[in-house]
């Protein structure tokens, strides 16, 4: 059977989730939710998205995404993998933690974001053990469930650093104002089961917009699947990347050394490593850990860390970086030029 494929895009939205195996309970207790809360706080800034809204039920989750950059599966890949190591140790389980591949819906535009994080931040009160409970309590049940993005949109001081409120800007301009709107929003829809909502999330299992928007997508899809493991989590439309290599090689260039021959701990060129793995990170489809091995066996924390020294010391601002990325946007308009590769 030809597995589904990937649509992975720069600045797009997306409707995600992903469920224990054999739907099986894969947050047992606090410790499980805040372990991963943690990691989806590491991943989302790690890998250059926007979270919008989350919640995590007891055998899934839900997010709501914009991608800035086309890398959509490699993000999903390290917070499943990280909890699913985590899981697997603490709770004695050998095996998979979650079922199969991630759902991923590509969504039209942020029109469709305001429904959506209502659907998702509902999520708690659509199970059976709510049915009896009066709307009050449901609303109550709402404000008090802490592994949700929901908190924070109806109460600052719940506010989350690494979850985007902008939604809430859609509502009104000012946030007081908004929060109460909001509110309102939730409990005109706690209570209906199958809204219009719900047929828009069931009218594609690979898109959510209008009709037009859908047969498109889905059109895209059929002429691009065949079945093969080059199909899985292919990205479109695919851009051709550089080799690392070739980024070290652009970097002896201009220098007379390359960054993967800098030792690990010489301080002295703390900028030219640090230029050389931020431009990797834009310009190759490695993960950090590839990057890190590659620039001397760094861990990926230990990216993160040359990142972060990247990121305070303004090194985008320099003439040196600005030069590299300059020669380097070249050479990627010249590997894409007039060409749609699918790998």
């Amino acid at each position: 059977m030809a597995r589904p494929v990937r649509i992975q895009r720069e600045n797009a939205f997306y409707h995600i989730t992903s469920r224990g195996n054999r739907r099986e309970v894969i947050f047992h207790n606090a410790e499980d939710y805040e372990r991963f809360v943690e990691q989806l706080q590491h991943t989302v800034k790690s890998y250059d998205i926007v979270l919008y809204a989350y919640v995590l039920m007891n055998n899934h989750y839900h997010l709501l995404i914009r991608t800035l950059k086309a890398n959509l599966s490699r993000f999903i890949q390290r917070l499943n993998t990280s909890y699913s190591l985590y899981y697997r140790y603490k709770h004695k389980k050998p095996g998979h933690c979650f079922q199969g591949r991630f759902g991923a819906k590509i969504i039209q535009s942020d029109s469709y974001l305001k429904s959506l994080s209502r659907y998702i931040h509902l999520n708690p009160v659509k199970v059976k053990s709510t049915n009896k409970l009066r709307i009050e309590e449901k609303m109550e049940d709402l404000k008090n469930y802490k592994w949700c993005s929901l908190r924070g949109y109806l109460d600052k001081k719940y506010e989350e650093g690494f979850v985007c409120y902008d939604i809430l800007r859609a509502f009104d301009i000012r946030i007081d104002k908004a929060r109460a709107i909001y509110n309102k929003y939730l409990i005109e829809k706690i209570e209906i089961s199958n809204d219009e909502t719900q047929k828009i999330m069931n009218a594609s299992s690979y898109a959510i917009g209008d009709e037009n928007f859908i047969r498109i997508i889905e059109n895209e899809l059929r002429g691009l699947k065949k079945g093969k493991r080059k199909d899985y989590d292919l990205d479109y439309p695919r851009k051709k990347m550089l080799e690392i290599k070739e980024i070290d090689e652009e970097i002896k260039n201009k220098i007379g050394l390359k960054a993967s021959e800098i030792k690990k701990n010489d301080r002295s060129k703390m900028v030219i490593k640090a230029t050389a793995i931020e431009l990797a990170v834009h310009f190759t489809d490695l993960s950090l850990r590839m990057i890190g091995e590659y620039f001397g066996g760094l861990s990926p924390s230990g990216v993160g860390m040359i990142r972060k020294y990247f990121k305070e010391n303004d090194l985008e601002a320099s003439d040196y970086y600005k030069e590299l990325k300059l020669i380097l946007e070249k050479r990627i308009k010249e590997k894409n030029f007039n060409r749609r590769e699918i790998r």
